[in-house]
């Protein structure tokens, strides 16, 4: 889980990378039985299109292969959690794991 994390941290630095007053916050909400990690950025946002792909391996909107994503899916669901995106052109990106309480060590 740690890794997935990193990536989206990552992920985050690429978007506010030359953006003048750039910030990432990370988050940490519980709901009921639930812990959700949050990874905000204040960047240009993802297209909704873009949203659809950004899950699939090999998708990436940068000059490398697109793992990243893939990969955090794919953790957060080997551990019981979900991924879930809130993202708006111009205004930035938010991307919460949920995991359910009990369900992973960090």
């Amino acid at each position: 889980m740690t890794r997935a994390l990193v990536n989206l941290i990552d992920n985050a630095y690429d978007a506010v990378n030359g953006v003048g007053d750039g910030k990432i916050l990370l988050k940490v909400k519980t709901y009921e039985n639930e812990l959700w990690l949050g990874v905000s950025d204040n960047g240009k946002g993802i297209s909704p299109k873009e949203q659809v792909e950004i899950w699939k391996a090999g998708f990436s909107t940068k000059s490398h292969p697109g793992m990243g994503l893939a990969f955090v899916r794919q953790v957060a669901e080997g551990h019981g959690a979900s991924v879930e995106i809130d993202s708006k052109l111009g205004h930035g990106t938010i991307i919460w794991i949920k995991l359910a309480e009990g369900s992973v060590s960090i």
